[in-house]
């Protein structure tokens, strides 16, 4: 037998459309909401990488299409959780979507603050386990080492060494969960007591976080 469920709140956040509101708006205007990569997205210039044909005649290692469903402009309040604010700025931008969406979910079911209807709140959260800008830079002298080593065979220069990249020393250990650790850090930041976890059933992630909810 089927169970009722009642959505209480919704919020959003998409590119173009930090609200459902303008999200709607959107929507009905038929705006087109993608844009060209930059290099601060990329971490590179984009134009390195980028190859006009389509399909398989793109070399190894291109990409056909610069343009994206990208995230500009949008600034995080950290602020009103419960969890530090230089703590909260110091983590990637998946974490702060996550934390400003559920916030903004609690505040349109007029749940947020209400400690007691908190407590028994879970998140379940539906994610892809992918690299982020600076769990990358966590790892970058772990990936600096095997490719200096890959270099060195193939030139057969054994004194070959790359360039040291960006050090990782003030970047929050946090980051380095993305994966899974997202469901506890907005679990914490709002006050759920309740069951979360995060998962990756890829393409498939929202339609199993509502079946698993």
């Amino acid at each position: 037998k089927k169970k009722k469920i009642a959505i209480i709140g919704l919020s959003c956040l998409f590119p173009d459309a930090p609200t459902i509101e303008q999200f709607w708006n959107n929507l009905i205007e038929k705006k087109g909401s993608t844009s060209p990569a930059t290099q601060a997205q990329m971490g590179i210039d984009p134009e390195l990488f980028y190859d006009g044909k389509n399909g398989k005649a793109v070399e190894p290692g291109k990409y056909y299409c610069k343009r994206g469903g990208y995230i500009n402009g949008f600034q995080f309040n950290p602020t009103g959780y419960h969890l530090s604010p230089e703590l909260l700025t110091g983590l990637d931008r998946i974490y702060q979507w996550s934390l400003y969406v559920a916030q903004q979910a609690l505040q349109d079911s007029q749940h947020l603050g209400k400690v007691e209807a908190l407590a028994s709140c879970g998140v379940i959260l539906g994610s892809l386990s992918i690299p982020t800008q600076r769990s990358h830079q966590l790892v970058a002298s772990i990936y600096k080492q095997s490719i200096d080593l890959a270099l060195q065979k193939l030139l057969q220069q054994p004194q070959f060494d790359l360039p040291s990249l960006n050090s990782s020393k003030e970047i929050s250990e946090i980051n380095r969960l993305g994966s899974g650790y997202l469901s506890t850090l907005v679990a914490q930041g709002l006050g759920l007591s309740g069951v979360n976890f995060t998962f990756d059933a890829a393409c498939a992630s929202s339609i199993f976080a509502i079946q698993l909810a």
